[in-house]
């Protein structure tokens, strides 16, 4: 069993060969569900009906792994800053962040299909934040650096950036890397990590 994609109607499992199973949770549609090469999709929500023991417990997924092949991704998270220009020009500088204007004054940081989504002076953001809200200085972040720890070291001393630690070995995302650690004008610890 596996997660095959997310469809219309919903996040879709694989059941191959087990016919029988489906035909136990979705009997009425057991037919219908079955694709051109044999496989069966079954929606999610008829897992909530698969007994927790017995004949088809190997065959119900854990959760988790449910969740790991949906590909769940970091859209975005909140930074806070207390000088826009400065922290604008060091987070599209040293970092090589798109920054991102709107129409209200605000920025946001994209790096890619991710982005820091930034509060700062002046800012009225209302009451759908963190609690207590983000302040500045208080995130914690790491950035993947995309060349070698030796091109990494280089670039972060041509902007004159203070390393509070580093190179040292460490584990990331994808496993292990090298990392340096440093901290953006308002004393966030910031961190790159290289896999090269």
């Amino acid at each position: 069993m596996r997660v095959a994609a997310i469809g219309d109607y919903g996040l879709y499992l694989h059941l191959c060969p087990r016919v029988d199973l489906v035909e136990h949770l979705a009997p009425r549609q057991s037919t219908a569900l079955r694709t051109t090469n044999g496989t069966t999709r079954l929606p999610i929500q008829h897992l909530a009906r698969l007994p927790r023991s017995g004949r088809w417990a190997s065959d119900l997924p854990r959760y988790g792994s449910i969740m790991a092949e949906a590909r769940i991704k970091l859209d975005h998270c909140v930074i806070a800053v207390s000088d826009w220009d400065r922290s604008t020009a060091f987070y599209r500088d040293v970092l090589g962040a798109e920054v991102v204007g709107h129409p209200d004054g605000r920025v946001a940081y994209r790096f890619g299909d991710q982005q820091l989504n930034v509060h700062g002076p002046g800012l009225e953001v209302g009451t759908l934040v963190a609690c207590p809200p983000v302040a500045p200085g208080g995130s914690d972040l790491c950035f993947v650096w995309p060349g070698t720890a030796e091109e990494m070291l280089a670039h972060l001393r041509r902007h004159q950036v203070k390393l509070e630690e580093g190179p040292v070995a460490r584990s990331g995302g994808r496993g292990r890397g090298v990392s340096v650690y440093f901290r953006d004008p308002d004393g966030s610890l910031l961190e790159l990590i290289t896999y090269q």
